[in-house]
């Protein structure tokens, strides 16, 4: 059938001819026409591999987590530790994504010292490695007057005692 335009064309031409004869379709004006007439009206399938769409693979958005600094007033953009460690840790609960893409997603989203300390402790520490080490750091931790509250009752406490 498509034998006879073989010999003048490319490779890839070549292939898809050879493709287009394996499927059974017509090489000629008429003959093409007709055919598909008769796949339109008879609800005739071809048989044609596609590609799959980014869409059909479940392509989904990048992720973004707000940028965090470390600093102790957020910049504009910025957002205060608990926060972020909040998004985090429910990308990690949601269980859609890896924990090396919500890995990469927080490395993105570090700056300033956040990002140093996390550069310092390498390729392979883990997702609750760092947010461990970043907890340590930046994590909620009592003020200053709380403690000393804390340091007078518990003073005071030994002194009645004695």
């Amino acid at each position: 059938m498509y034998r006879k335009y073989s010999r003048e064309m490319t490779q890839p031409a070549r292939e898809v001819l050879e493709a287009l004869e394996r499927m059974g379709i017509p090489d000629n004006v008429e003959d093409l026409d007709k055919w598909m007439m008769e796949q339109a009206t008879k609800g005739g399938k071809m048989k044609v591999k596609a590609e799959p769409t980014a869409q059909a693979q479940g392509y989904q958005q990048p992720l973004k987590l707000s940028f965090f600094s470390g600093e102790d007033k957020p910049k504009g953009g910025e957002t205060a530790f608990d926060l972020w460690k909040f998004d985090v840790e429910c990308l990690m609960r949601e269980g859609t994504h890896s924990d090396e893409t919500i890995k990469q997603c927080v490395r993105r989203s570090l700056r300033g010292d956040a990002a140093r300390l996390l550069k310092h402790m390498g390729f392979e520490p883990t997702l609750d490695q760092i947010l461990l080490k970043l907890d340590g750091l930046y994590g909620t931790v009592e003020s200053g007057e709380t403690i000393l509250a804390g340091l007078k009752t518990c003073w005071t406490k030994q002194k009645k005692r004695s």
